[in-house]
Order: structure tokens, then C-alpha cells, then sequence
């Protein structure tokens, strides 16, 4: 739907009025659907995990294995990406003076990146929490997504010819004999 007001008037041509309008569209051609992947919940997870370590190791970790309580991990960061480039070579003024001693330079790409990896010994706890429908779930930490209504009002310009006049047929044609490259990728809506 195209909802036009003559008090929304921006201005006026030759051959046409410019209007601020509102356009009604689906949601789903400006917005993406929520996600439908089921989850897992981390409050859940936590407190299973909880649960797990006080039934394995005891109340106050009377039963644990020594192992857990020394610190033997550590945690690194690895770069990734594109790694600075590192060259030498002698300055033609250098060369020209009588001096051939290479000097050392490094590029940086800035395109490096890091990652925090762990390297150490790793307990596995098998939580019994279930993934659940994000939609419907199953516990009270998830919550749905808010109800939202299936379309959307947009503000758009909205270019209205004269009465009888043929000046916009006209301009129509010019603009359809653009390159391709001038227009959005067609989405049905434009």
C-alpha cells in the first residue's frame, strides 16, 4: 500500500509533484525472519554444570581429583590473517653515497587478527540440559521473539505527474534505458 497526503508535499516541477509518502510493505523484504535455530541456554547450562561438579567432586570439592586444583593452562593468542612482511633493501640515495648496507623495513598490513586459544588439560561435563525451540521454549531464561505485525511502513518519495500531462511517461522511458548498473537488484518491490 502507498499512503499519499497533499499536506505531505515536498515540492513542485514543471511536470509533477514531489510527495513525502509512506509505503506498506512485508516485513520479511526489509528485515530477516527471527531466527528459528534451536538453542541451548546458558543460564541452564551453568547451573546443570553446577549441579554435575557438586554431585562428582562433593559439596565442598572433597572428592575431586587433585589434578583440577593445579594451574597448568595457559591461554595464547595466535594471529591470524595476513602477517606483517618483513624485507630489506638499500636507499638508492644510500647507494648513490657509497653505502650498501641494507636496511630492514616491515609492512604491516594491519589485516592481523588475533584468537585467544587455551593449551592445557580439559575436564569434559556432559551437560543433560536440551536444546529448545527458540519459538516455544523451555525454560524461563529463553524468551520468544516479540510479536511483530507482517508489514512495515517506510518513508519514500512518491513523484506524481501533472493531470494529462505525458512528461513522466516520457522520463520513464529515459530512465529504463540505463545500464543495469544504475538500479538495486531486483527484489519484486522495486
Amino acid at each position: 500500500h502507498l499512503y499519499i497526503s497533499p499536506s505531505h508535499e515536498i515540492g513542485i516541477g514543471n511536470h509533477s509533484v514531489v510527495y513525502h509518502v509512506e509505503l506498506e510493505l512485508p516485513r520479511s523484504s526489509i528485515l530477516p525472519p527471527p531466527s528459528t535455530d534451536y538453542v541451548l541456554c546458558e543460564s541452564c547450562v551453568d547451573l546443570d554444570i553446577k549441579r554435575i561438579l557438586k554431585e562428582e567432586d562433593g559439596e565442598n570439592g572433597e572428592r575431586r581429583d587433585g589434578k583440577w586444583d593445579k594451574k597448568l593452562g595457559e591461554v595464547k593468542l595466535i594471529p591470524e590473517g595476513r602477517p606483517s612482511v618483513r624485507f630489506r633493501f638499500v636507499e638508492r640515495a644510500n647507494l648513490e653515497n657509497g653505502d650498501s648496507t641494507p636496511e630492514d623495513y616491515v609492512f604491516d598490513t594491519e589485516d592481523t587478527t588475533y584468537r585467544a586459544e587455551y593449551l592445557g588439560p580439559v575436564r569434559p561435563i556432559r551437560t543433560t540440559v536440551e536444546w529448545q525451540d527458540p519459538m516455544h521454549p523451555t525454560c524461563s531464561h529463553v524468551k520468544p521473539p516479540p510479536e511483530v505485525p507482517p508489514t512495515v511502513r517506510v518513508g519514500v518519495v512518491g513523484k506524481l505527474s501533472n493531470k494529462h500531462d505525458e512528461h513522466l511517461a516520457r522520463e520513464a522511458v529515459n530512465y529504463e534505458s540505463f545500464e543495469d548498473h544504475f538500479y538495486q537488484h531486483w527484489s519484486g518491490l522495486n
